[in-house]
């Protein structure tokens, strides 16, 4: 059920949104149908709704001009198929709460992306930044866990994680994203129901600092 759920990500964020739980707007752009400008002000973000672990996420996906956004879309379109969502980009720090159900669900300790790009590139986590080892942005997005924040952020985003595992109907373990808006209050961007567990990753790291 939780990867039913949660590969629809603008029904899992209606979902999320409907139980009172912080969840960024999406605006699904169909195959054939027009681009309409999203209601919300400010940058927006473009990525192939059916793909993973930011495939089609580059520094071209966030979008400053809504003028712009039809020639994203038609570029994201022809790359991937299928449909395109549309996001608010959100200028505030990324996270993300691994959840593990031992027996009942855990979150683990909150890790945050420190980004340091480049002048003239946005601090957004592309596909080369997870998978080109190495590469510049890859070297710009490091991971630290725990992250160096105020307790207060921590067990809000923790507790917010709990939930949104609850609510998404996910099981065993799971991790949620998140992002700061402008104003500092958390968002979730998404509920992964089946993050990498491998020895290098994310997940792993944060079971080890919990112990």
């Amino acid at each position: 059920m939780g990867l039913r759920v949660a590969s629809r990500r603008p029904r899992t964020k209606a979902l999320l949104r409907g139980l009172g739980l912080p969840a960024t707007p999406s605006l699904l752009i169909a195959p054939g149908e027009p681009v309409t400008r999203p209601w919300w002000s400010g940058p927006s973000i473009v990525k192939p709704d059916a793909e993973d672990a930011s495939l089609g996420i580059d520094q071209k996906s966030v979008v400053v001009e809504s003028s712009n956004l039809h020639d994203r879309v038609v570029q994201v379109r022809l790359a991937f198929g299928g449909s395109v969502l549309i996001e608010p980009y959100l200028p505030g720090a990324e996270f993300n709460v691994g959840v593990i159900e031992a027996p009942e669900p855990l979150a683990l300790p909150v890790a945050q992306v420190m980004f340091a790009p480049k002048s003239g590139q946005w601090p957004i986590l592309t596909y080369a930044a997870k998978w080109d080892e190495g590469s510049e942005e890859d070297l710009a997005s490091p991971v630290v866990c725990p992250a160096p924040i105020a307790d207060e952020l921590a067990r809000t985003l923790r507790r917010i994680a709990l939930e949104a595992f609850r609510a998404t109907g996910c099981r065993d373990y799971a991790r949620v994203d998140f992002r700061l808006d402008a104003s500092g209050e958390p968002s979730i961007l998404e509920v992964n129901p089946n993050p990498d567990l491998s020895p290098g990753a994310g997940f792993a790291r944060a079971a080890k600092v919990s112990g």
